[in-house]
């Protein structure tokens, strides 16, 4: 457990509890995951199972069962005393709330607003709804604020106002759009794909893989939903008529009512992370989920540095470069160059536009593998990251060519995606890391189609570039004219001291249509007489000449 969760270890507790869950479905066996990593004793049988003997020897009870099934297990617990909490977690809290009542012992209904796959607790929200409190319930409260949760005390009526919208509403949309979607989905779909399609394709999956019995309880158990959903429908209505009457001003006032409101909500919900993150600055933000090339560098840099191993997974390499940005993190890790599929261009630009300086680079071979569920029945669907489908081209045409390919945001989403969902009829191409991890089978490995495929990393934070000897120097040149000659003379500055360059592109500036800026690597060291008289003559006759960062290459 202490490999897998180091910043656990890092705290201390007062006390410790004996935990018994009852239920051990994928959010039961999360929740023990969880609190065995915190060091806490835990008992656990499966819903089926008699709770007399775990309740005798716990103080506090998690009920980790169906909505439906909740009253009824927590009726079975009518005889416990003071000594013990009971602790149930249904998202939709009314009918066992009432139950609950019927204790003599502390109670308390617990929302965590999060899926069973997140084991980490830090910058997550958790809704606790007290019904009886007492010392087990405080000790409750601080043990979640301890471990970094974002943790709201409120009540049954708020809770599921709140739910109304946060989860009825959104999850009744999101099936309508993907029921919409998916009955009139081209053949091909990958070749019309665009980055909006592919985020909502992955909030689809994490929907539709969940229990519809679930998804179904969330709809028709909550007394708030029905009201929010008819004023949805009547939205839906109302901006279909402008479309159909080509109402221009009624379509541009939906647009301008609903724009201001979205603006006040959280940033691609990072909210509860920025307010946890910046207790611990020395995070480094990374492209999540667990087991990806990414992380691979990520290890070999916090290993290589001799910084603290504490990684904050994001969903974005957008999220890294922001948080990054605005202080939230002292530095993150992006890749920013496949010998493949070439240069992530737009993280580049933000490092650039952001003033963010390259601290280390990290260049790792890349080597795929092809994994399945345990129980892999057939193949009709291939899963990763775009990247990692176009180098298994030859692959996948050979071994699956009637497989559809399902793009994910990351490769270790894919493998992450086939083992909560418990798809069997799918194939995770990555890092076998992500493998092993997962849970899953690896059936072939080796897979991509140039056996010398390289990623680099960058590792990015807004200190001020520090001169390494020996170091690799990265530079923006952006030209104070557009005219003839100019890569030309810039070309011959650094040719006239000599000077290897490993690496030039060209890159739009996004505010002046025509104007480019120029992203160029050297081999050599920035304080050399020769690299300063290049640049002079650069800042002298050229552009302006922006030192991005001198850094060693930690090849793995």
């Amino acid at each position: 457990m202490q490999e897998k969760f180091p910043w656990f270890f890092q705290l201390a507790w007062r006390s410790q509890m004996r935990f018994g869950i009852i239920g051990m479905g994928r959010m039961g066996r999360s929740l023990r995951e969880f609190f065995l990593a915190a060091g806490q004793e835990v008992r656990s049988i499966d819903r089926d199972g008699s709770p007399l003997d775990l309740v005798r020897e716990s103080n506090i009870i998690i009920i980790s069962v169906p909505m439906d099934a909740a009253p009824g297990v927590i009726r079975s617990l009518r005889g416990l005393t003071k000594d013990h909490l009971v602790i149930d977690i249904s998202s939709v809290m009314g009918p066992s709330f009432e139950s609950l009542r019927e204790l003599t012992c502390e109670s308390a209904c617990l929302h965590p607003l999060f899926g069973p796959e997140t084991i980490d607790p830090r910058g997550q929200n958790i809704i606790l709804v007290p019904v009886r409190k007492g010392e087990k319930y405080r000790w409750l409260l601080q043990f979640l604020g301890d471990s970094r949760a974002l943790v709201t005390e409120t009540t049954l009526a708020s809770h599921d106002e709140a739910m109304a919208v946060v989860q009825s509403l959104v999850h009744f949309s999101n099936l309508a759009l993907a029921d919409a979607i998916a009955s009139r989905i081209p053949k091909e779909m990958e070749r019309y794909s665009t980055s909006l399609l592919r985020t909502n394709q992955s909030i689809f999956r994490r929907l539709l893989s969940q229990s519809p019995d679930m998804l179904r309880d969330i709809q028709f158990r909550n007394p708030a939903s029905q009201k929010i959903l008819r004023s949805y429908v009547l939205g839906c209505q109302s901006l279909l008529k402008s479309v159909e009457e080509k109402d221009s001003d009624a379509f541009k006032k939906a647009i301008r009512d609903a724009l201001p409101v979205l603006d006040a909500l959280p940033e691609e919900g990072l909210a509860s992370r920025r307010k946890i993150i910046a207790e611990d600055k020395e995070a480094l933000a990374l492209l999540g989920p667990r087991g990806s090339f990414t992380d691979h560098a990520a290890g070999i840099f916090l290993v290589r540095s001799g910084k603290k191993d504490v990684r904050l997974y994001l969903d974005t390499i957008g999220d890294v470069i922001r948080l990054v940005s605005q202080g939230k993190v002292r530095s993150g890790i992006i890749p920013i160059e496949n010998s493949i599929q070439g240069t992530v261009t737009e993280a580049l630009d933000r490092i650039y536009e952001d003033g963010l300086t390259i601290t280390h680079a990290i260049t790792i071979p890349i080597s795929h593998c092809a994994a399945v569920h345990p129980e892999n029945e057939k193949v009709r669907f291939i899963l990763s990251h775009p990247h990692a489908l176009g180098q298994c081209a030859g692959y996948i045409r050979k071994r699956f060519p009637d497989a559809r390919l399902l793009p994910m945001q990351s490769t270790s989403e894919a493998f992450q995606h086939i083992s909560v969902r418990g798809q069997k009829d799918a194939i995770a191409i990555g890092p076998r890391l992500a493998a092993e991890i997962y849970g899953l089978k690896v059936k072939d490995e080796g897979i991509e189609d140039e056996k010398n495929n390289k990623t680099r990393f960058y590792v990015i934070s807004r200190d001020r570039p520090i001169v390494v000897e020996g170091s690799k120097v990265s530079l923006a040149i952006l030209p104070y004219h557009e005219k003839q000659g100019i890569l030309c003379s810039m070309l011959q500055a650094f040719d006239a001291g000599k000077i290897n360059l490993t690496r030039i592109e060209s890159r739009p500036v996004k505010d002046q249509l025509g104007r480019y800026v120029f992203y160029i690597d050297l081999e050599s060291s920035w304080e050399e007489p020769r690299v300063q008289d290049a640049v002079k003559a650069i800042r002298k006759a050229i552009g302006e000449v922006t030192l991005m960062g001198c850094y060693n290459d930690l090849a793995d």
